[in-house]
């Protein structure tokens, strides 16, 4: 597709996008955007105001420098006094509350996964 194509050029000029993922990390990087606005509308629809506010963010984002990655694991044949448990460079094992996770994950990541009774690493 053309847009499409225009949106990975777009991306590409996006300053320090290049030294910090490569240009072929472009058609990945152009997608999330997307993902991310079709999760905020209620039907397939183009809504400009929608789109540019996530391409906005999408293109703060790509500006910084150091990211924070999530992941989820599900422990099993684990036990603790604790529901928090500190592993040290920022790696904690958690007990399933899910005020606490969601601001950190998101409610949309948390609705995905199986998430049986028990501990997760976060």
């Amino acid at each position: 597709m053309r847009s499409f194509d225009a949106a990975r050029q777009a991306a590409i000029k996006i300053p320090n996008f290049i030294p910090r993922f490569g240009t072929g990390e472009a058609s990945r990087a152009v997608l999330q955007p997307v993902y991310e606005y079709f999760g905020h509308i209620d039907s397939a629809r183009y809504e400009r105001d929608a789109f540019e506010t996530q391409w906005l963010d999408f293109t703060v984002e790509l500006q910084e420098v150091n990211w924070v990655y999530r992941g989820i694991a599900n422990v099993r044949n684990f036990t603790s006094e604790t529901i928090y448990v500190d592993l040290g460079n920022e790696l904690a094992i958690r007990g399933r509350n899910f005020a606490e996770l969601t601001p950190l994950v998101g409610a949309a990541v948390l609705g995905r996964i199986a998430v049986p009774k028990g501990w997760i690493v976060l």
